[in-house]
Protein backbone atom coordinates (compact mmCIF):
# COMPACT_ATOMS: atom_id res chain seq x y z
CA UNK A 1 0.00 0.00 0.00
CA UNK A 2 2.95 2.33 0.67
CA UNK A 3 3.99 2.17 -3.00
CA UNK A 4 0.45 3.06 -4.01
CA UNK A 5 0.50 6.16 -1.79
CA UNK A 6 3.92 7.18 -3.18
CA UNK A 7 2.42 7.16 -6.67
CA UNK A 8 0.67 10.46 -5.90
CA UNK A 9 3.98 12.28 -5.41
CA UNK A 10 6.45 10.90 -7.96
CA UNK A 11 8.35 13.20 -10.36
CA UNK A 12 6.96 13.34 -13.90
CA UNK A 13 9.54 13.32 -16.70
CA UNK A 14 7.99 11.64 -19.76
CA UNK A 15 6.03 14.11 -21.90
CA UNK A 16 5.42 11.73 -24.79
CA UNK A 17 2.08 10.04 -25.30
CA UNK A 18 3.86 6.68 -25.47
CA UNK A 19 2.76 6.11 -29.05
CA UNK A 20 5.37 5.13 -31.62
CA UNK A 21 4.67 4.98 -35.34
CA UNK A 22 6.66 1.94 -36.48
CA UNK A 23 8.54 1.73 -39.74
CA UNK A 24 6.67 -0.51 -42.19
CA UNK A 25 8.11 -4.01 -42.11
CA UNK A 26 8.05 -7.50 -40.63
CA UNK A 27 7.99 -7.79 -36.84
CA UNK A 28 7.87 -10.51 -34.23
CA UNK A 29 5.17 -10.09 -31.60
CA UNK A 30 3.21 -11.76 -28.83
CA UNK A 31 -0.49 -11.53 -28.22
CA UNK A 32 -0.95 -9.42 -25.11
CA UNK A 33 -4.73 -9.16 -24.95
CA UNK A 34 -7.81 -10.56 -26.74
CA UNK A 35 -11.24 -8.94 -26.54
CA UNK A 36 -14.51 -9.62 -28.28
CA UNK A 37 -16.33 -6.75 -29.93
CA UNK A 38 -18.86 -5.93 -32.60
CA UNK A 39 -18.43 -4.30 -35.99
CA UNK A 40 -21.47 -2.11 -36.69
CA UNK A 41 -21.32 -2.69 -40.43
CA UNK A 42 -20.49 -0.48 -43.41
CA UNK A 43 -21.44 0.00 -47.04
CA UNK A 44 -19.12 -2.89 -47.96
CA UNK A 45 -19.64 -5.31 -45.06
CA UNK A 46 -22.58 -6.27 -42.85
CA UNK A 47 -22.42 -6.14 -39.05
CA UNK A 48 -20.43 -8.98 -37.50
CA UNK A 49 -18.40 -9.95 -34.44
CA UNK A 50 -14.81 -8.76 -34.24
CA UNK A 51 -11.74 -9.97 -32.41
CA UNK A 52 -9.66 -7.12 -30.97
CA UNK A 53 -6.03 -8.16 -30.51
CA UNK A 54 -3.43 -6.13 -28.66
CA UNK A 55 0.05 -7.19 -29.73
CA UNK A 56 3.36 -6.51 -28.00
CA UNK A 57 5.58 -5.91 -31.02
CA UNK A 58 9.34 -6.34 -30.72
CA UNK A 59 11.23 -3.17 -31.72
CA UNK A 60 14.75 -1.83 -31.22
CA UNK A 61 13.33 0.38 -28.43
CA UNK A 62 11.58 -2.45 -26.60
CA UNK A 63 8.05 -3.78 -27.00
CA UNK A 64 5.39 -1.47 -28.45
CA UNK A 65 1.64 -2.07 -28.40
CA UNK A 66 -0.22 -2.40 -31.68
CA UNK A 67 -3.97 -3.02 -31.70
CA UNK A 68 -5.61 -4.78 -34.64
CA UNK A 69 -9.09 -6.11 -35.28
CA UNK A 70 -10.20 -9.21 -37.15
CA UNK A 71 -13.74 -9.12 -38.47
CA UNK A 72 -15.40 -12.52 -38.15
CA UNK A 73 -17.18 -12.44 -41.51
CA UNK A 74 -17.30 -14.95 -44.39
CA UNK A 75 -15.91 -12.31 -46.79
CA UNK A 76 -12.79 -12.09 -44.60
CA UNK A 77 -12.30 -15.82 -44.06
CA UNK A 78 -8.90 -15.56 -45.81
CA UNK A 79 -7.67 -13.08 -43.14
CA UNK A 80 -8.95 -15.28 -40.29
CA UNK A 81 -7.16 -18.28 -41.85
CA UNK A 82 -4.00 -16.19 -42.15
CA UNK A 83 -4.20 -15.31 -38.43
CA UNK A 84 -4.79 -18.89 -37.28
CA UNK A 85 -1.88 -20.10 -39.45
CA UNK A 86 0.32 -17.41 -37.86
CA UNK A 87 -0.25 -18.83 -34.37
CA UNK A 88 0.14 -22.44 -35.53
CA UNK A 89 -3.48 -23.52 -35.06
CA UNK A 90 -4.20 -24.05 -38.75
CA UNK A 91 -2.25 -25.52 -41.67
CA UNK A 92 -2.62 -24.35 -45.27
CA UNK A 93 -5.51 -26.17 -46.95
CA UNK A 94 -6.80 -27.57 -43.66
CA UNK A 95 -10.40 -27.07 -42.52
CA UNK A 96 -10.57 -26.02 -38.87
CA UNK A 97 -13.02 -24.63 -36.36
CA UNK A 98 -11.79 -21.33 -34.94
CA UNK A 99 -10.55 -21.60 -31.36
CA UNK A 100 -10.15 -18.21 -29.67
CA UNK A 101 -9.10 -19.65 -26.29
CA UNK A 102 -5.67 -19.20 -24.71
CA UNK A 103 -4.36 -16.63 -27.23
CA UNK A 104 -2.51 -14.43 -24.72
CA UNK A 105 1.23 -15.05 -24.85
CA UNK A 106 1.29 -16.75 -28.25
CA UNK A 107 4.09 -15.57 -30.57
CA UNK A 108 3.46 -14.57 -34.17
CA UNK A 109 5.09 -12.69 -37.02
CA UNK A 110 3.29 -9.77 -38.67
CA UNK A 111 3.76 -7.17 -41.38
CA UNK A 112 3.02 -3.65 -40.20
CA UNK A 113 2.21 -0.68 -42.41
CA UNK A 114 1.21 2.89 -41.65
CA UNK A 115 -2.43 3.78 -42.29
CA UNK A 116 -3.57 7.37 -42.74
CA UNK A 117 -6.91 8.45 -41.27
CA UNK A 118 -8.81 11.61 -40.33
CA UNK A 119 -9.43 12.04 -36.59
CA UNK A 120 -12.49 13.58 -34.89
CA UNK A 121 -10.98 17.05 -35.20
CA UNK A 122 -10.52 16.67 -38.96
CA UNK A 123 -6.74 16.26 -38.67
CA UNK A 124 -4.87 13.76 -40.80
CA UNK A 125 -3.04 11.20 -38.64
CA UNK A 126 -1.18 7.93 -39.10
CA UNK A 127 -1.33 4.73 -37.12
CA UNK A 128 0.26 1.28 -37.15
CA UNK A 129 -1.75 -1.29 -39.09
CA UNK A 130 -1.23 -5.06 -39.23
CA UNK A 131 -1.83 -5.87 -42.88
CA UNK A 132 -0.52 -9.45 -42.89
CA UNK A 133 0.05 -12.40 -40.56
CA UNK A 134 2.85 -14.79 -41.55
CA UNK A 135 2.61 -18.57 -41.22
CA UNK A 136 4.00 -19.83 -37.92
CA UNK A 137 7.58 -21.07 -37.99
CA UNK A 138 9.14 -22.01 -34.62
CA UNK A 139 12.58 -21.03 -35.97
CA UNK A 140 11.40 -17.38 -36.05
CA UNK A 141 11.35 -17.27 -32.25
CA UNK A 142 14.17 -17.82 -29.72
CA UNK A 143 14.04 -20.82 -27.44
CA UNK A 144 13.84 -18.48 -24.43
CA UNK A 145 10.12 -18.17 -23.51
CA UNK A 146 10.75 -14.67 -22.10
CA UNK A 147 12.08 -13.18 -25.35
CA UNK A 148 9.49 -10.44 -25.06
CA UNK A 149 8.94 -10.43 -21.32
CA UNK A 150 7.42 -6.95 -20.98
CA UNK A 151 4.09 -8.21 -22.36
CA UNK A 152 2.49 -9.01 -18.99
CA UNK A 153 -0.06 -6.62 -17.53
CA UNK A 154 -0.63 -5.69 -13.91
CA UNK A 155 -3.64 -7.60 -12.62
CA UNK A 156 -3.51 -6.50 -8.99
CA UNK A 157 -2.36 -3.50 -7.00
CA UNK A 158 0.74 -5.45 -5.90
CA UNK A 159 1.75 -5.90 -9.57
CA UNK A 160 1.80 -2.16 -10.30
CA UNK A 161 5.29 -0.83 -11.12
CA UNK A 162 5.22 1.93 -8.50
Amino acid sequence: MENFINAWTWNLEDDSDGYQLLQPGVYRAKIRRFEQGEFAGSAKLSACPKAILTLAVETENGPREVVTSLLVHKKLEWKLSQFFRSIGRKKTGEVMQMDWSDLVGLPLKVHITNRTYINRDGEERQCNDVDRFYDYNPDDFPRDPDWLEDTAEADTEEDLPF
